[in-house]
């Protein structure tokens, strides 16, 4: 398993965060945001798990049984994992400056955060959410679960150059395993097959501190590395898009505009932004069956030229 390679002294200039991605599918940054701010909220979001009975009384063991959603995935509905993915510190981190420069830098200056803040009840048992609060349990509790297999994120929203920053909320050390992805691999196009993570070349990933975060591509391969500690490993997934690029209309929520908007409680926060209405909604929901592949501004697509733009952004 290979060691990331940090891209924090790019993280002022365009054409080199892009064609740092373009190579390698993902961007990791050491210390990007506040760890003050980043320890509050996992301060918070203890709190309300602990509220509502994740952990056993007095200590941060996980209590029994594990709360986890179908299939592993994260468990909407729960009044903790609500409580902790409804407050103002979560919802805010997508919104911060830190991370909004950065995602604006690479992205460009029309990219958004995907919203998060649906009820659980809206659209079935699995909510639009674009921000997913990751409880991942000890393998010791929990031996398998969804994000042990590799994956790409295309196959849930079904946009081809959309982004994932990845947040850990607790340090996340070799024991307790973390997230890695697989160097070069978006390059392959999409998964033929489900497999676990197998270790083996091309994977990389690190010993993350509070602070740190790593962005990676809708194509590019990625996968959770077992938990052999006895906590918890709490992390933040965020999703980013421009407005370029269609958004599944499962999202149209966060559109002010649109008469699917549900108001969100951190509206009167003035770092709080609605999604942008010139992006261009499509009739998709999460986990639908994936649309062919296109092109991409960013990453090399099989079957297609490469038009990664990697020194300039289109005319909206």
């Amino acid at each position: 398993m290979h060691e990331f390679e940090d891209a924090s002294p790019l993280a002022s200039d365009r054409t080199a965060l892009r064609r740092r991605l373009h190579r390698d599918g993902y961007l990791f940054f050491r210390g990007l945001l506040d760890p003050g701010a980043v320890r509050g909220l996992a301060d918070r979001t203890v709190s309300a798990l602990g509220e509502h009975g994740w952990f056993v009384p007095g200590t941060r063991r996980p209590a029994l049984p594990p709360r986890e959603g179908p299939a592993g995935r994260p468990p909407h509905g729960d009044p903790g994992y609500e409580a902790a993915l409804a407050s103002d510190a979560f919802q805010g981190l997508g919104y911060g400056a830190e991370l909004r420069r950065l995602m604006r830098t690479l992205i460009g200056d029309d990219a958004f955060p995907l919203p998060s803040w649906a009820p659980h009840t809206r659209r079935g048992g699995h909510p639009a959410r674009g921000g997913q609060l990751r409880a991942v349990y000890p393998r010791s509790i929990v031996p398998v679960h969804e994000g042990m297999y590799e994956q790409q994120d295309y196959r849930v929203f079904g946009v081809v150059d959309m982004f994932t920053a990845w947040v850990p909320l607790v340090p996340v050390d070799r024991s307790m395993g973390g997230l890695a992805v697989r160097v070069g691999a978006h390059a392959n196009g999409l998964l033929t097959d489900r497999r676990l993570l197998d270790h083996g070349s091309g994977w990389a990933t690190t010993e993350y501190e509070i602070g740190d975060v790593l962005v990676f591509h809708a194509l590019t391969p990625h996968a959770a590395l077992p938990n052999d500690s006895d906590r918890l490993r709490l992390s933040a997934e965020l999703r980013f898009q421009s407005t370029r690029a269609p958004l599944a209309g499962a999202f149209a929520y966060g559109m002010r505009g649109s008469p699917e908007f549900v108001d969100a409680p951190f509206m009167r926060h003035a770092w709080w932004e609605p999604v942008p209405d010139t992006v261009r909604l499509v009739d998709r929901d999460l986990f639908d069956f994936e649309p062919p592949l296109t092109p991409s501004d960013f990453v090399p697509v099989p079957g297609y030229p490469d038009a990664a733009l990697l020194d300039r952004v289109p005319a909206l």
